[in-house]
């Protein structure tokens, strides 16, 4: 990380495959951050600060249909933008060391999804369609703790 508080436009022009944001200081994405990234197919925005009293990932992130690995580890975040579950292409998503206590039952929308990290969070149950999704490698039972299995 670079200490960034801001995605860096520069960043954005070359419409990139891959955009490490980890470990900087940014509070939120903006609605404009994701227009021309269709090609987009790795966004790890892990270790930001992100602020929960905005959505810290906005509704754009749907136009990133080329996305196929979401990092969003050691956010602070108490919830998910369900937009997150239905991107086409996505097969690898990671909310390890946040605070979420519950996911949202779009969860379910995330049907080509492969690897569901979800480590170190307040989950307690998972909705009822996580079973449903025909691709997810299922955890083992103590789903919470990535070392017991």
């Amino acid at each position: 990380g670079k200490r960034l508080r801001d995605v860096p436009p520069a960043a954005l022009r070359s419409h990139p495959r891959k955009l490490l944001l980890r470990g900087n200081w940014i509070r939120s994405i903006p609605r404009t951050v994701f227009r021309d990234l269709d090609g987009l197919e790795v966004l790890d925005l892990s270790e930001n600060p992100f602020h929960e009293s905005q959505q810290p990932i906005p509704d754009t992130i749907q136009t990133l249909r080329s996305l196929t690995d979401l990092v969003v580890d050691k956010c602070s975040l108490t919830s998910v933008n369900p937009r997150v579950f239905s991107l086409p292409s996505l097969m690898r998503l990671s909310l390890g060391g946040n605070a979420l206590s519950s996911l949202p039952r779009e969860l379910g929308a995330a049907s080509y999804v492969v690897k569901l990290s979800l480590n170190r969070n307040a989950l307690t149950a998972l909705p009822d369609v996580f079973m449903s999704m025909p691709y997810l490698e299922k955890p083992c039972p103590s789903f919470f703790s990535p070392t017991t299995c």
